[in-house]
């Protein structure tokens, strides 16, 4: 189990996409002297699942759906980067930290 950040194993693709985008923003900037701006919005929701661990148990658990949408503007030129991350991964809550960690099922 890992914390849930911006450079975990979950959201690292944003993390990716953000990076280069930045980085080819940034060239289109100096190249063109105009201004650039990249918006990063992300939607996070849960659902509830069932299934069975590896050993047959039943067993319930909360999994995270993580849509993104990322947006990179340069004067009139817009372009839009979405997806969707969470799948067959767990999220909880660690009681003691109230850190929220997530699990690759």
């Amino acid at each position: 189990m890992e914390e849930l950040k911006l450079n975990g194993k979950v959201l690292k693709p944003i993390a990716d996409l953000l990076e280069d985008k930045i980085q080819s923003l940034m060239t289109n900037v100096i190249n063109e002297n105009k201004t650039g701006e990249i918006t990063l919005k992300i939607q996070l929701s849960t659902i509830d699942r069932e299934g069975k661990s590896p050993i047959g148990i039943p067993t319930e658990w909360k999994e995270p759906i993580i849509n993104y949408q990322l947006t990179e503007k340069l004067k009139e030129k817009k372009v839009v980067e979405k997806g969707g991350l969470g799948i067959g991964y767990k999220i909880e809550k660690d009681d003691f930290t109230d850190e929220i960690q997530i699990l690759e099922l």
